[in-house]
């Protein structure tokens, strides 16, 4: 048998013979049934490595959140579309399915906003703002160019997180060395 040639025709080659249409039907039928399993098993992988389409709303007050899959977008004046972990009186809720995604979205939405992509869809002249189908178009747009270069994003999702946290550790320094300073002042003075 040739190498090029697949392991399970010597299988098929000794079969009985059957009138033509009952081979050239089975092989169709079966031949097609064995192509969906393939792309059936290909499609729940593809599925798997793509993220939903996040869920958007408009913030209210006495809204409550039963997890974390979630994170804030400011909606209105000139730092509209920048994402935040807590809300505020003007901003959207992004729902997500897991935690993964919003890294995902949080980081995505932050390059976005430092970038100024969200500055060219504000609508208004005194307050600027904008609206969650512009946030959506923006978003949706970026994210099907980057889901091609989905490594060295997740690359820099980590490097983000790790600057993210040192700056926090800075700010606590920062605090600790204000209360230090007080502290000192108030002895020399009391």
């Amino acid at each position: 048998m040739p190498s090029h040639m697949p392991s399970f025709i010597p299988f098929l080659l000794a079969l009985p013979a059957i009138p033509a249409c009952g081979v050239g039907f089975s092989f169709i039928f079966f031949g097609f049934s064995f192509l969906l399993k393939m792309f059936v098993g290909v499609a729940q992988n593809f599925k798997a490595r793509i993220m939903n389409i996040p869920k958007i709303k408009t913030y209210r007050m006495n809204d409550e959140f039963k997890n974390q899959n979630h994170f804030f977008i400011l909606s209105k004046g000139y730092n509209a579309g920048k994402p935040l972990l807590n809300p505020c009186p003007n901003c959207f809720v992004v729902f997500t399915s897991n935690l993964e995604e919003r890294e995902y979205f949080y980081w995505l939405c932050y390059g976005l906003w430092v970038g100024g992509f969200f500055r060219q869809v504000l609508t208004g002249s005194v307050i600027p703002f904008l609206r969650i189908s512009e946030l959506h178009q923006v978003i949706n747009a970026t994210r099907s160019k980057v889901e091609l270069r989905k490594e060295a994003l997740l690359n820099s999702l980590e490097i983000l997180n790790k600057l993210s946290a040192h700056q926090e550790n800075l700010v606590k320094q920062i605090q600790l060395i204000k209360q230090a300073k007080k502290a000192i002042m108030y002895k020399v003075l009391r």
